[in-house]
Formats: C-alpha cells, sequence, structure tokens
C-alpha cells in the first residue's frame, strides 16, 4: 500500500525494534479514529493499528487516559467503536484511548499462532512489551500501566489468560469473552500459584450458558476464587440462551463498566453531608442516602414548556462534591466545603442551568 507518512527517524529510533509506516490508507474510518501500520520485528509482521481517542482529546493536552487494547480488531472494532462514544456520552466508562490490534490482508491472520502458548503467545506478549505499548505511550497520552486493559474473546481470551499468568504487570484490567481456556491455561495458573499468593489486577470473564467453553470457563474462575489471591478484583457474568457468536458486545460493554468504572467510593458521611431537601424557583429536590455508592435524587422540574417531570436517578460520585448518573449526560454539583453540609445543589436541565439552595 501506498505509504502517506512516515514517522521522523528519531522517533523511530525511540519506538525500539518497532517501526512505524503510518496513515496508510486503512478499511475502517470511524468517528477521532487514527489509523497506523506498525510493523514488529519481534513477530516479523506488519499489524493495523486503530487508536479511538476522546471527544475533546486534542482540547485538553494536560489530561491522560486509560487504555484498553483489543485484539483481533479487524473483526472486533466495528461492534467497540460506537458502544466507545455510548458508553462515555452516558457516565457508563471513563473516557479512555481504546488500541485495537488487527491483522492485514496483506500478511494474513495469525490470531491461531499469536494466541497459542505453545507456539507464538511469549513472542506477541514481547510485541505488546517492546513495541505496541511504548509505541502508544510515545505517541499518545497515556496513563502507562493504571487503568492499561486488554479485552480477548476465543483464542484472544486464552492469549489474555495467558498474559495474565505469564506477564502480571504488563495490564491493569483484563476482560476475557468466552476464553477458550485449555489445559495448557490451569498448568500456567497452577505454576503462578506456586510462587505467588498475591495477583493484584481487576478481572471480568463473560461466557454464554450454551457456549460448549463456558464449563472450563467456570472452572478457572472457581479456581481463582479458591486461591483467594490478595489484590484480585473479579466478576464475571453468564448469559442465558448466549453463545460463543453471541457474547463478544456483552462482554466488551460489561468488562468495560466493571474495569473502567468511573464512579468513587466515598465513606457514608460523604453521602450524608449532602443529604437534604434543596428549593428552587419550580419546587423541591431532595436529596436522600439508602447505602450502597450512590445518592437518591427525586424532585419536580418544569420543562420549558411548563410541564412537570417527576425525575429519580442514582447519582454516583466523581469528587465529594460532584455527582453524575449513569446512562445519561451530566454533571450534578454541591456547593460548600467538603467535610460541612452541603449549602447548595445545582445542574444542567434542557439548556437551562437550575440552581437549588439548601433548606434543611
Amino acid at each position: 500500500m501506498k505509504t502517506v507518512r512516515t514517522l521522523a527517524a528519531g522517533l523511530a529510533m525511540s519506538l525500539m525494534a518497532a517501526t512505524l509506516a503510518a496513515q496508510e490508507t486503512h478499511p475502517i474510518r470511524m468517528p477521532n479514529m487514527q489509523g497506523h501500520y506498525l510493523q514488529s520485528e519481534i513477530m516479523d509482521y506488519k499489524y493495523g493499528i486503530y487508536i479511538t481517542l476522546p471527544e475533546g482529546y486534542a482540547e485538553q493536552p494536560d489530561r491522560h487516559y486509560p487504555t484498553v487494547y483489543i485484539i483481533d480488531g479487524n473483526q472486533y472494532y466495528g461492534f467497540t467503536g460506537e458502544p466507545y462514544g455510548s458508553l462515555i456520552w452516558g457516565n457508563m466508562v471513563k473516557e479512555h484511548i481504546s488500541v485495537s490490534v488487527a491483522y492485514t490482508a496483506e500478511g494474513g491472520n495469525n490470531r491461531g499462532s499469536d494466541f497459542s502458548p505453545d507456539r507464538r503467545a511469549p513472542d506477541f506478549v514481547r510485541f505488546f512489551r517492546e513495541e505496541l505499548i511504548p509505541f502508544v505511550e510515545a505517541n499518545y497520552r497515556t496513563t502507562a500501566r493504571a487503568d492499561r486493559t486488554l479485552y480477548g474473546h476465543s483464542a484472544g481470551g486464552r492469549f489474555t489468560f495467558f498474559t495474565l499468568f505469564s506477564a502480571t504487570d504488563l495490564f491493569e484490567n483484563y476482560i476475557l469473552s468466552a476464553p477458550s481456556v485449555r489445559q495448557v491455561i490451569f498448568d500456567l495458573e497452577e505454576e503462578y500459584a506456586a510462587n505467588h499468593e498475591d495477583l493484584p489486577v481487576t478481572v471480568y470473564i463473560a461466557s454464554g450458558e450454551d457456549d460448549n467453553l463456558t464449563i472450563y470457563t467456570r472452572m478457572m474462575e472457581a479456581r481463582l476464587h479458591d486461591r483467594k489471591y490478595s489484590g484480585l478484583r473479579m466478576d464475571s457474568l453468564y448469559t442465558p440462551n448466549g453463545n460463543h457468536g453471541t457474547i463478544q458486545p456483552t462482554a466488551y460493554i460489561e468488562g468495560l463498566r466493571y474495569v473502567l468504572d468511573p464512579a468513587l467510593d466515598l465513606v457514608p458521611a460523604a453521602y450524608q453531608r449532602l443529604v437534604g431537601s434543596y428549593r428552587y424557583d419550580g419546587g423541591i429536590f431532595r436529596i436522600s442516602y439508602e447505602g450502597g455508592n450512590y445518592l437518591r435524587f427525586g424532585g419536580v422540574p418544569i420543562r420549558a414548556n411548563g410541564t412537570p417531570v417527576t425525575e429519580y436517578q442514582k447519582l454516583y460520585a466523581r469528587s465529594e462534591n460532584e455527582f453524575f448518573p449513569k446512562g445519561r449526560p451530566g454533571i450534578f454539583r454541591f456547593g460548600g466545603d467538603p467535610g460541612q453540609a452541603a449549602e447548595s445543589f445545582s445542574f444542567s436541565f434542557e439548556g437551562q442551568d437550575i440552581v437549588a439552595t439548601r433548606t434543611d
């Protein structure tokens, strides 16, 4: 393919063994997407790399973001691209940089080799560690390992487990979609357990109940629970009537919601200080706390046409004074000093800025 632009020689040298022929023609184009080809000397292969950036990335030059690495990107970039924007828009996940690693028509699909522990999986881990991740972190504003996530499906899920046990430090979060767990993975976990009491990562597993591989997935999950590894945070989802060909979008969406949940967990007193009634011209809002990690917002805001709309929402903390709903945009702010009872409550509703003053 024709090269449109190449990186400066100095930058190329900084990428260790990887070289880049950047901005070639790519078959997939999405908003905020940048396409690259990355030539790997370790794998002797040129991968397509699709980078999806948060909206506003260019306007916030001092901000750094978590990264999500998606393998089999040529298959899964399409379905991850649309939910990406929706999940961020609706306050469901942290803003992040998405990195899809794709095979090319020129080089063929090498997933059978790249993802297999007894073939080239060790080299593919090296590709991530020595070439891909250094390239991404040299060219984009990432938060390094903090909130670095790996997503893989089927054989890609097996590779994700392989990475988890053989290169635990490489990612903080692991999302496994219908992982093809074979004996080599059980053996690898056994070897890991013989030398470690901790597993300081977050793991999300999703599989369909009608998938014949699910029994092995459940066995691995049970083993991880039984180990009682310190530092391990884990959850799972097994979908009724789900199968090997339907779980991928669910695993991606629910996995990201789990590993990149934007909500903070505050101590109960931090929620209690916000509880009360807040009056504004159109009525009263009531904030209550019933336990858990959210506030309950209730009130009767008035639309521009005079029609009242009863609102009941859960509000999650972004900070001690800023909260947000999940599944829809918006920020709710409380006025006052942390540690003291809030004095006011404000948000935007249908283009109108509403400020309410505490009455109790």
